[in-house]
């Protein structure tokens, strides 16, 4: 796996994040680790799972947007995934930046992957971390950045948002339930069983083939609750972002 020396070795300091009205797509308790910050950032101010930086973003398509970088994830806690390769999303404001950089760094601070990514559209941006290069390890809490690129030259204007994660597998009597569940069911036994991020992406293939079913907006607000991210509209758009 690619080690990213580069990047800095201050915690994270971790608080709440209040979110907006303006976003418009789209836990079981664990001991926060601390991380390293991307390279040109320093320390983080008030960041937390799922939040962003800077308070005056620098690459805002119209200039007032109450919109945020955000990643979909727990606030303030570590979300559990069922896989070492887990899909991450997030959510992308308009923007004037042309690149988003993704970052995953151990428990020891240590920068284990990163891509740049080309951005596209605003919306949800799917994010799967490649097989051939990086495994979770069980039982490990991970932070994962996103970093919107506003100024190439002035890497201290980045927007940045981050995550905590760690791969844990289900009981085997959890994966017997899920067998015989909907993917409905199933995104309600993820968020009961901590499994935070398999329950969004259990949401988000239920919305994909389930499209105005009456379900869907319980579910999300019953997703939001688990990670305590606030009142966010359900996702509309969603988009591919690595293969």
């Amino acid at each position: 796996m690619m080690q990213l020396d580069r990047y800095s070795k201050s915690g994270l300091a971790i608080a709440m994040l209040v979110l907006t009205a303006g976003f418009t797509e789209v836990w079981a308790p664990v001991a926060m680790a601390q991380f390293g910050s991307p390279p040109g950032q320093g320390r983080p101010k008030g960041t937390a799972g799922g939040g962003s930086r800077p308070g005056q973003p620098f690459c805002l398509q119209r200039a007032g947007s109450r919109e945020s970088l955000l990643a979909m994830a727990p606030n303030g806690t570590v979300g559990l995934t069922a896989t070492a390769t887990p899909t991450l999303w997030v959510y992308v404001p308009e923007t004037t930046a042309r690149m988003l950089e993704f970052s995953v760094f151990d428990e020891q601070q240590e920068g284990i992957y990163q891509i740049n990514i080309p951005i596209r559209s605003s919306g949800l941006l799917k994010l799967t971390l490649p097989t051939q290069s990086i495994h979770l390890r069980p039982g490990r809490a991970y932070a994962w950045t996103v970093a919107l690129v506003c100024d190439p030259n002035q890497r201290s204007k980045d927007w940045l948002a981050e995550g905590f994660i760690q791969y844990q597998l289900p009981t085997a009597e959890m994966q017997a339930r899920l067998a015989q569940a909907s993917i409905a069911q199933q995104v309600t036994l993820y968020i009961q069983a901590g499994f935070w991020y398999e329950a969004l992406n259990a949401y988000l293939q239920f919305q994909q083939t389930h499209p105005g079913h009456t379900s869907l907006l319980p579910l999300w607000n019953d997703l939001l609750a688990a990670a305590e991210l606030g009142a966010i509209a359900p996702p509309l758009q969603q988009s591919e972002s690595m293969p």
